[in-house]
This record gives C-alpha cells, sequence and structure tokens, in this order.
C-alpha cells in the first residue's frame, strides 16, 4: 500500500479497534503503512497508530525481557555444568571469549549500552 490508506485499514488504527486487536494482525497493519500513509492518517486513526506502536513496543519488551532471562539462566546452567566437569577433571571453568562476546551481543541492546561495554563487564565479572 502506498500513498493512500483505504478507508477499511485506516479504520484499524481507531483506538477502540487497537485495543481489542490481535497482536500479529496489529503488527501487520503497522508494517504495512509507509511513513506517507501515517502522514496522510486522519486524526482519530493517528492516535490509533500511536496506541497500536505502543502496544506493539511493550509486547516486545516484554517478550525480549524474557528472552535475555532465558539467556541468562542458560549461560549460568552452562556455567555450573563447566564448573562440575572441571571438578571432574574435564574443561575450564571460564567460559572464554567467544561466550562472553555471544553474550554480550545480546544483552547489549537491552542494557542500553554497547557490545564492548558488556563484554568487558561479563570478563570482569
Amino acid at each position: 500500500m502506498s500513498g493512500t490508506v483505504s478507508a477499511t485499514e485506516a479504520g484499524v488504527f481507531s483506538p477502540a479497534a487497537v485495543e481489542c486487536a490481535d497482536l500479529p494482525d496489529l503488527l501487520g497493519a503497522v508494517a504495512r503503512l509507509s511513513q506517507g500513509d501515517v502522514a496522510a492518517l486522519s486524526a482519530r486513526d493517528a492516535e490509533g497508530y500511536v496506541l497500536a506502536c505502543d502496544r506493539l513496543r511493550s509486547a516486545l519488551d516484554g517478550r525480549q525481557a524474557v528472552a535475555m532471562d532465558t539467556l541468562a539462566a542458560r549461560v549460568d546452567e552452562d556455567l555450573q555444568r563447566r564448573a562440575q566437569d572441571q571438578r571432574r577433571g574435564g574443561v575450564p571453568v571460564h567460559p572464554g571469549p567467544e561466550l562472553h562476546g555471544f553474550v554480550a551481543s545480546m544483552l547489549a541492546p537491552g542494557l542500553h549500552c554497547s557490545t564492548r561495554t558488556v563484554q568487558r563487564r561479563l570478563e570482569g565479572d
């Protein structure tokens, strides 16, 4: 869709419609609009569009937080497994720079700092 928004598509962004819309449908509707389409929305639909973006952002932030917690738990499990292996004469406990780099790249956006900063913190701990 480019240039103009049909009445049916714009109606998706009424504040009432946004409140009861399924997230996948809302995501599709938001993604289909170009900047020009958004600029052409009525005041009511622009308000709904803002609400839709806020709903989607909140849903994504929540899922990201769960994923970050999951990643941290998996890394912790891995470190505990490595510690047990080392006590049995296996691999060293320190996860190594490649694991720190991977974890840092995953956590940096959520922590609002650079990957290098997170990696230095991980390696320091």
